[in-house]
């Protein structure tokens, strides 16, 4: 909680109290309070803390002790006594400030101990360090002045830095690549360089310690011969001294150049036509490259005949060539091509292209194949119509069957003609008979004959069914022997 100024400056500047002979302390020599010295700001000079501003804060009269260890320093001091060193405790806890001798000092950790440990310094560098110490006033944690500074010269245990401006190149020469680079930076630590160590293998993804290519030289570069066609490649260097190694520089890649890749496998022929010939291949094993386009050759005699063939992109291609002579026996080849050149040629096939007669003979082949399709089909649509008008018959015809056998008045029985009716007995005496009927009017010829084929297809199942028919109504009118009235069941 702040303290409201209730009276005006009545001391000199810097002063308070009744007789104005106290000091104030404020930030920047500002005024305070008459009665009370409270600051106007209420900020306080460095080295005092509390409301009023009237607490002296603890702070070292020593500077630390400092322990170099190449490129670590570490720093011991004693623990703050209120005998020996300023301010008033207790002390709560050390912050410890460093920097480069000519940079400001920065806070670089709070600690409750009295020794800190500072790593990765720059080697061959003038470094200054301090301590300041914390006290607990008024609820705040408020931090004293700095102690004296300490000083201290890194030790160079080697370069500080990495090469830099790697650059490489392919030289225009296949299986081959070069690294060239320039010194770290010149410094203390940098000034005695006698080696440089490179890493080189094909590039992976994830970095690794693991390098089949190391090596060292004495030069600012370094060639590699004997490397595999367009394949990627990284290259990190890094410099020694007398007294350590620098850090490696940062990964740069590079692509061997392409070559020409290896003759297409398994070349087939597929068909011939009266100019041309369809084949298949698989790809090149070794593609040494992108592979841009495979080239089909056709030789007959001094007759050589190519075709291009794009895209390349599976691993099983078909390529026709084309613009041959009809009848003609050809040697046949291909060869991929890549940037970096025309591949050797794979197996060679013999085909020979169609004559014009064996094209047409070819042509008619076709036309009788699909004119026996259709014929095919037009028999299997006839069966069908067949069999569809036959069912639709015996349907009507065992609608009749079950018409006669329900027909409550006497038996009438068709023959298996439909032209004579079968007229049971109208007594226990007399037998039945047969009778002529009239062709119908409206029974034209084509349904006569169908009428004929049907009952030839129906065959002696049919007849069996009639007769089957005509006998049980032979047999329903028999007298009973026995001299009962009731006919036999």
């Amino acid at each position: 909680m702040h303290l409201v100024i209730a009276e005006p400056y009545t001391c000199p500047t810097g002063l308070f109290g009744d007789l104005c002979d106290l000091q104030c302390h404020c930030k920047n020599y500002n005024t305070c309070v008459k009665a009370t010295g409270v600051c106007a700001d209420y900020q306080c000079a460095d080295g005092w803390g509390g409301n009023d501003c009237r607490q002296a804060l603890p702070a070292l009269y020593e500077m630390p002790d400092i322990t170099i260890d190449g490129t670590s320093v570490t720093l011991r001091w004693n623990a703050w006594d209120a005998s020996i060193d300023y301010g008033t405790g207790p002390a709560e806890k050390y912050q410890v400030y460093f920097a480069k001798q000519n940079q400001p000092l920065v806070p670089f950790s709070i600690t409750m101990d009295t020794n800190e440990r500072i790593d990765n310094l720059k080697g061959g560098t003038g470094y200054k360090f301090a301590i300041s110490v914390f006290r607990h006033i008024d609820s705040t944690s408020t931090e004293g002045i700095l102690s004296p500074e300490g000083s201290a010269h890194t030790k160079c245990v080697g370069p500080d830095a990495p090469p830099g401006d790697i650059e490489h190149s392919d030289g225009n020469i296949k299986e081959q690549l070069s690294f060239s680079w320039q010194p770290p930076s010149e410094d203390e630590c940098n000034s005695d360089i006698i080696l440089y160590e490179y890493q080189f293998d094909i590039y992976a993804e994830a970095e690794s310690n693991e390098w089949p290519r190391n090596g060292s030289t004495s030069d600012t570069s370094v060639i590699f011969g004997h490397l595999p066609h367009y394949t990627e490649f990284q290259f990190r260097v890094r410099a020694l001294t007398s007294v350590g190694t620098g850090p490696f520089s940062k990964f740069v890649t590079a692509w061997t150049l392409p070559s020409v890749p290896s003759a297409p496998r398994n070349l087939i022929v597929l068909r011939s036509y009266t100019e041309g010939i369809e084949l298949t291949w698989m790809r090149p094993i070794d593609l040494n490259g992108e592979l841009n386009a495979y080239v089909l050759t056709g030789t007959k005699n001094e007759d050589i005949i190519t075709t291009i063939i794009t895209p390349v992109y599976d691993e099983t291609a078909i390529g026709n060539i084309t613009g041959l002579q009809p009848g003609s026996k050809y040697g046949i080849s291909v060869h991929g091509v890549t940037n970096g050149g025309e591949g050797p040629i794979s197996n060679e096939v013999l085909a020979e292209t169609l004559g014009k007669t064996d094209q047409n003979e070819l042509n008619e082949d076709a036309l009788i194949i699909g004119l026996s399709a259709t014929i095919c089909l037009l028999i299997i649509i006839m069966v069908a119509l067949f069999c569809w008008k036959r069912r639709n018959i015996s349907d009507q015809s065992n609608r009749k069957d079950t018409q006669i056998i329900n027909d409550p008045s006497p038996p009438v029985a068709l023959s298996p003609d439909g032209y004579v009716k079968y007229v049971p007995p109208q007594d226990d005496v007399s037998d039945g008979q047969y009778e002529d009927l009239d062709k119908p009017s409206a029974m034209n010829d084509a349904d006569h004959a169908m009428r004929h084929i049907y009952t030839n297809a129906m065959g002696d199942m049919r007849d069996d069914e009639v007769q089957d028919k005509q006998d049980e109504h032979n047999y329903e009118a028999m007298p009973n022997t026995d001299g009962n009235d009731e006919n036999v069941a």
